[in-house]
This record gives C-alpha cells, structure tokens and sequence, in this order.
C-alpha cells in the first residue's frame, strides 16, 4: 500500500511538471456552471485515509466533505485527486457566493487500545485541546506543521478532530456517553480520551497521534445558485415564502461581514410581507413582473 500511494504521488508530480511547461498552470478549485466546485489535490506520500474540509474566507468549517476516506473515492485525474462540492453546508442549505478555500489531513492508521472503566471522579480533567506536532508535507513549504486537536462525538461514534471540527479518525463507539475530554498522553505521541455518562467514565488511549500530513488545496469562488439569478432585483414575499426570504438573509447573516440578502418586513392585517433584495440578479429577471404571492 506504501508504495501504492508513493508511486501515485511521484506520477502526479511528474505528469504536473510535463503539463506545467505545456499549458498555463489553473487554479486547484474550478467552479462549474452546476454551481458545485471541483476541489484538487495531490495526496501527501503517507498511507492512510483523508479528512477534508470546506472553509469560509474567515477561516471558519462550513462542511466535512470528506471523513477518512481511502483514495478510491475520490477521482483520479491525470495529475492529482479530485472531488466535488455541491456549495451546501453540512446541514444541507445553500451557501451564499463567495471565497472558500479547501484543505485536510492524510492520517496514518492508529493503534486504538484496549477500552477501561473508571469512575467518573476518578477521571482526570481533560485539556481544552492538545498541539502535535505533524510529520512534514515534502510537497508544501511548512517544515514544522503543528495541529491543535480534540475529542468530539456524534450520535453514533467518538473521535479526535481538530479545534475547528474536522475529524480525523474514529476512536470508539459513544454508547451511552453524555460527554467526552481528551488528555496527554506520557509523550507527545499519545493522547488519552475519556468518555463520561456521569457515573462511569470510559479511557481509551490513542498511539500514533503525530502520523499525519496536512494539506491545502488552495482557494476558489463559488457562485449563487441559479436559481437567485431569475429572482428580480426587489420581490415582496407573504406566507411560506416569506419564511424562504427570511431563511436566507439568517443564513448569510452567519458570516463576518455585511449580508448579501437584506430584509424589510410589516405587518399588514394578519401577513408578514418581506422584501427580498437579491445582489445576483440578473438584468432578464429584472425586467420580469413576478407575483410572489
């Protein structure tokens, strides 16, 4: 499998640097007319599988697109991995347009130990999250990677993830756990995660920590979707569609900086009427005379 993945990661150099004195290099992330974005990258020269994650232009997550995923699930092109994003939050609603940026781990297999019980007092109490230091990306510049990582948990599964809240590899099952912290190990290269339902507390001691990579796909835009494009300029909207309206001005109201959606609403006898003012626009859906209603 090593030799696997080093074989792929020299080939897509290779071919890269052909191409490179053929053609005008293009950027890593190409939006499509279908609004998804295409999303490329080299994989570091390391065994394991790939978290990757979708950010704003304030740094912050707004999807897991993928969660330690082998190589095969993304597609393989000429000169590097490639996957797709859809412009959707991990919550299935539209992002509004903007500059995003993509980048994730390659995570080596880890040894999970064996699971103990202790009593929930006699748990330590867990560190907010824990710098480790990464093995170095020959592929990028950074000689001293270092992540801050911690534990999180979903409906089903425990993990360690980053501070901002990509996981980067399954630890154990949650079962009945209410909550979960993580301490340092006796080196750098162990943590230990604590599970508590406020009786017991379950520890599960991670090896292997450091054996990651990071890499960045670099930034890209993504367009409003299509369908912002035939909205006019100024539409009022009541009932079920004022709700639309309303979700869409709440959802770029979520970033730093002003909201591209805006919003005025009254009331008039039992209805709520909302002005949607829409940026995107465009010059035929201005001239169109839309009822909304």
């Amino acid at each position: 499998m090593t030799k696997t993945v080093l074989a792929l990661t020299i080939g897509f150099l290779v071919i890269s640097c052909l191409h490179a004195q053929e053609t005008s290099p293009s950027p890593c992330p190409s939006a499509t007319a279908a609004r998804s974005a295409r999303i490329s990258f080299v994989p570091p020269p390391l065994e394991g599988k790939v978290s990757l994650g979708v950010y704003n232009e304030w740094g912050q997550l707004v999807r897991v697109l993928h969660q330690e995923a082998e190589f095969d699930e993304f597609t393989i092109g000429a000169d590097a991995l490639s996957t797709k994003w859809d412009g959707k939050d991990d919550y299935d609603y539209d992002l509004p347009a903007g500059k995003y940026s993509a980048r994730g781990f390659l995570v080596a297999p880890m040894k999970i130990g064996a699971e103990t019980i202790t009593s929930a007092d006699a748990a330590p109490p867990g560190a907010s999250s824990i710098r480790i230091k990464l093995v170095a990306n020959p592929l990028e510049n950074n000689e001293r990677p270092t992540v801050d990582i911690t534990a999180g948990f979903d409906d089903d599964d425990v993990y360690l993830q980053t501070i901002d809240g990509l996981p980067l590899v399954t630890v154990i099952k949650r079962q009945d756990a209410k909550s979960v912290s993580l301490v340092a190990g006796r080196d750098n290269k162990n943590v230990i995660v604590f599970l508590s339902n406020g009786a017991n507390a379950r520890q599960v001691e991670v090896s292997g920590i450091t054996k990651m990579m990071a890499f960045d796909c670099g930034p890209f835009e993504l367009n409003p979707p299509r369908f912002l494009q035939h909205i006019p300029a100024r539409t009022q909207f009541s009932g079920r569609r004022a709700r639309w309206a309303h979700r869409q001005e709440c959802l770029c109201s979520g970033s730093a900086g002003a909201a591209p959606y805006q919003e005025c609403s009254k009331r008039k006898g039992e209805r709520t009427l909302i002005t949607f003012i829409n940026p995107f626009a465009s010059q035929r859906a201005n001239s169109l005379l839309v009822s909304a209603r």
